[in-house]
C-alpha cells in the first residue's frame, strides 16, 4: 500500500476467502491504487486471520491460517514477471505449501528474467513445520541473491541463539546475498554488502510508542507476494 502511495504500481500475490474480511483486503488496496487482479478468492476457507498484541516490545502474535498459504502457480503468470522489477516474498508466506513451492519456482524464473528479488526473514517458529525446514527454505532463496531484511529477535528464533551482527551478516553472505539490512529497534539499523564495511545509521528518536510491530522488532504478519511492476 506504500509503494502505491509513492506512486508506484505495487502488485499484490495473495489468496483470501469468500468472506467479508477477503472483501475488506480487495476495499482498502483499491483505494490506494494496488493491483489486486492477482489476488485469488477461494469459496471452502475463510480469510486468514493474525491477532497481534499492541506492545512498547516485541509483540506477540496469534494466527489463524486458512487461505493465506493457497498460493498456486497460475496466479504468478510470465508476462507479470517479465513486468516486474523487485520481487518481494516474507518467511510468512514461505511457511506453507502451495505458497512455498510456488513462491520459489517463480522466484526463479523472476531471477532468470532479471528481476531483483527481496525477503523479510520474519520467521515465527509456530509458523513452521520445524527450524531445519526454515533454514533450508531461507538457503534457496538466498540463492537467488536476494536483499534481505532481518532483525535480532528473528535470528535468535531462527537460530536460537544470539549471535553477533558479523556472524548473521557472514550467514546469509556465505549464501550467496550481497546486501543484508540489519534492524535494530531502538538503536538503529546496520547495512552490510559483501566485500564493503557495514553502514550503521540511529533510529528516528520516537517519543509516545504505540505500536511496535513492523517497528525493526517484528514485522507485521504479512501472508502476499508484493510484486513491483516495472514502468512502461
Amino acid at each position: 500500500m506504500n509503494l502505491a502511495r509513492l506512486g508506484l504500481k505495487s502488485v499484490l500475490v495473495s489468496t483470501v476467502g469468500n468472506d467479508a474480511f477477503g472483501e475488506y483486503i480487495f476495499k482498502r488496496l483499491g483505494e490506494v491504487g494496488v493491483d489486486t487482479n492477482y489476488i485469488s478468492t477461494i469459496m471452502d476457507e475463510p480469510t486468514s486471520v493474525i491477532f497481534v498484541s499492541r506492545s512498547e516490545t516485541t509483540p506477540d502474535f496469534i494466527p489463524f491460517r486458512k487461505a493465506d498459504y493457497r498460493i498456486t502457480e497460475n496466479q504468478i503468470s510470465d508476462d507479470i514477471l517479465a513486468a516486474t522489477t523487485i520481487f518481494h516474498t516474507t518467511c510468512f508466506a514461505l511457511s506453507k505449501d502451495p505458497a512455498r513451492t510456488t513462491i520459489l519456482k517463480k522466484a526463479k524464473e523472476a531471477f532468470d528474467h532479471g528481476c531483483k528479488l527481496s525477503i523479510d526473514v520474519n520467521y515465527a517458529k509456530k509458523l513452521w513445520d520445524s527450524q531445519a525446514v526454515a533454514l533450508e527454505v531461507i538457503k534457496a532463496y538466498c540463492a537467488f541473491n536476494p536483499l534481505v531484511k532481518i532483525s535480532e529477535d528473528d535470528m535468535e528464533r531462527l537460530f536460537e541463539q544470539e549471535l553477533s551482527h558479523d556472524e548473521i551478516f557472514n550467514f546469509f553472505h556465505s549464501h550467496g546475498v550481497d546486501i543484508v539490512c540489519l534492524t535494530l529497534g531502538s538503536k538503529g539499523v546496520k547495512l552490510s554488502q559483501k566485500g564493503k564495511g557495514i553502514i550503521q545509521l540511529p533510529a528516528i528518536k520516537v517519543d509516545n510508542v504505540m505500536d511496535a510491530t513492523g517497528a525493526g522488532t517484528l514485522s507485521g504478519p504479512d501472508f502476499c507476494l508484493p510484486i513491483l511492476k516495472k514502468s512502461p
